[in-house]
């Protein structure tokens, strides 16, 4: 790649809406490369959310921000949460660090230093919870079991209960108000750990978190409540309790670092992320094969990420599919936040194998 030569780029099936110059992906790829967006893309940067990515014959790289699983078979090269695929077509993203961006996480070295004292004695609720649905049981069963004991003020569109959502110019200080923070993911898949749970040490609270066990990899365990490890919410709430009981517990958790070592993980450094994309864009990657997953692999893996994909599926995985239906969609989807028609279409793929 000459320093002179424009690198076209094209984004599709993202979301709804999506807006490129507001993509903190992009505005990082601006400022360290010779990107230009155009129509007739060198390569093509895609999600979930359509099928235009069948229309292009370019270099593809797959980037999901939600608990998918990139499919090989349609891509070359794949950006998502999961750790288990060691590849170097694969790089490894946690969002947290495009939202809030690599200077927020800089932050949360040494944090743990400041002012506990004075930060604890500035708390003005007990609990603080934002969320605009109600599409995940855990965080839901967690609100309610900890209402009980004090009011968790609910400040999202989902179970308000402050007279209307916090606007987002005072999301902030809604959550440095508090002690406590419910920050759980919508599911659990291997390596899916969102903003939430660093957006909560940010606002210097304790989180109460649920989610994938990477989270350990990333963040210090004494830094936050991890759910998944009390037998029953009434030993979690037992716990919260007493934290919120005796300022000397609550302070301790308080001064532990919050990021595993106090260091950040690999995942969450900015470098992480050039030195894939220099790669892919100088063609340093390209010889390498791609993973290699058998289709029943994928269907496994995750059936209804295929259905984004809209890819002809294999009859190995129709077959996957037909075989587990009802174990996969009672215990699996139904547990998720998919819609209704998401669920009705993958039952009338599973019955097409019949």
């Amino acid at each position: 790649m000459t320093q002179d030569k424009r690198i076209k780029v094209k984004f599709t099936d993202v979301w709804n809406g999506f807006n490129a110059n507001g993509y903190p992906l992009w505005q990082h790829l601006q400022k360290n490369f010779p990107v230009e967006l155009s129509d007739d893309p060198d390569f093509l940067i895609f999600s979930i959310n359509g099928a235009n990515h069948l229309n292009y014959t370019c270099e593809k790289i797959f980037i999901t921000h939600e608990a998918a699983f990139p499919d090989f078979r349609w891509c070359d090269y794949a950006i998502t949460f999961r750790p288990d695929i060691n590849h170097p077509r694969h790089l490894q993203l946690q969002n947290f660090a495009l939202r809030p961006g690599y200077q927020k996480i800089d932050q949360l070295v040494d944090r743990h230093r400041q002012d506990t004292a004075k930060i604890l004695a500035e708390k003005n609720r007990f609990g603080a919870y934002l969320a605009s649905n109600g599409n995940a049981k855990a965080r839901e069963d967690i609100f309610d079991a900890l209402s009980a004991y004090k009011k968790v003020d609910s400040g999202g569109k989902h179970r308000n209960n402050i007279g209307g959502p916090v606007p987002p110019n005072e999301t902030w200080d809604f959550l440095r108000g508090a002690k406590f923070i419910i920050a759980c993911e919508n599911s659990l898949s291997p390596g899916y750990v969102t903003e939430k749970l660093g957006n909560a040490m940010l606002a210097d609270a304790i989180p109460i978190y649920w989610g994938d066990e990477f989270v350990n990899e990333l963040f210090n365990p004494a830094r936050f409540i991890n759910a998944r490890n009390f037998s029953s919410l009434d030993d979690l709430c037992a716990h919260v309790q007493d934290l919120d009981q005796s300022d000397e517990k609550y302070l301790d958790v308080l001064r532990q670092p919050c990021l595993k070592n106090n260091q950040q993980h690999a995942c969450l450094k900015q470098p992480y992320l050039l030195d894939f994309f220099a790669d892919i864009f100088n063609g340093n990657r390209r010889e390498l094969r791609r993973p290699d997953f058998e289709p029943a692999y994928y269907a496994r893996q995750n059936g209804w990420h295929r259905r984004y994909m809209k890819g002809p599926m294999t009859l190995a995985e129709l077959d996957i599919l037909h075989a587990a239906r009802e174990d996969y969609l009672k215990k699996g989807l139904l547990d998720t936040r998919f819609t209704k028609s998401m669920r009705q279409e993958l039952e009338a793929l599973a019955d097409s194998a019949d």
